[in-house]
């Protein structure tokens, strides 16, 4: 079985310091995995204990990346929403009608229309 290997894993395992504009889940996994690879040198840690820290740290890892990213088309899509029922309440401000209400009720409910249509 192969393991796993961080992009940056090298650094880490040299005992670089952190490299610049990491973003935040990259830069804990750096700290976590160089603190592995100092223990693993320094003899506080078996080569097993040294590989499971490291997958459970991937773990977590990926499991970070993974919420981040939903947390980010998450609120692309709460943005996107509130410039729809904007765009409708204007529309609906100006002309009163049935299709500018349905377009805002359609702008609060969350949904986008497509040409007019749902």
């Amino acid at each position: 079985m192969e393991l796993y290997q961080f992009p940056w894993e090298s650094a880490a395992c040299c005992g670089e310091p952190l490299p610049e504009n990491l973003p935040l889940a990259d830069q804990m996994a750096y700290m976590g995995l160089r603190n592995i690879y100092w223990a693993f040198h320094a003899g506080r840690l078996t080569v097993s204990m040294a590989h499971f820290e490291k997958n459970k740290l991937r773990k977590e890892y990926e499991a970070m990346k993974a919420k981040l990213a939903f947390d980010d088309k998450l609120t692309a899509h709460h943005v996107a929403t509130i410039k729809a029922v904007e765009a409708a309440q204007c529309r609906y401000r100006k002309e009163r009608t049935l299709e500018a209400a349905d377009a805002l009720s359609v702008a609060l409910d969350g949904r986008m229309m497509n040409n007019g249509n749902l």
